[in-house]
């Protein structure tokens, strides 16, 4: 297995953070093409928005909050559709470049909205 144990964030606070530095390892890894570590932050990041998802009901987070955890996951969903098309489909980079300005602004709304 990999090295990470999946574990739960402490606080949704927490989680905002770890998820948002593992989107910057993501990229990273992408950069430097390597594919397999990128495809395991991906899982990853997965994993860790459900983590999230359950501190933010937890912790009585607005919904509006919520949202913009559907739209980060929506966004890596399409990352990880990427890894998985084949090769010459499309290519994770992309993907992940495209989807950016998205991601950009729903980690800023979640920061904003942390208490």
């Amino acid at each position: 297995g990999d090295g990470h144990g999946h574990d739960a964030p402490a606080t949704f606070a927490d989680g905002v953070r770890r998820l948002e530095s593992l989107a910057g390892e993501l990229a990273a890894k992408l950069a430097e093409d390597s594919h397999d570590a990128a495809d395991d932050a991906v899982h990853e990041i997965g994993h860790l928005i459900e983590g999230v998802r359950s501190r933010a009901v937890a912790e009585g987070v607005a919904d509006s909050v919520v949202t913009h955890l559907d739209e980060i996951e929506d966004c890596f969903g399409k990352v990880d559709e990427a890894f998985h098309a084949g090769p010459g489909k499309a290519d994770p980079k992309q993907v992940l470049e495209s989807v950016k300005d998205r991601l950009e602004a729903a980690f800023t709304a979640l920061m904003e909205a942390k208490r």
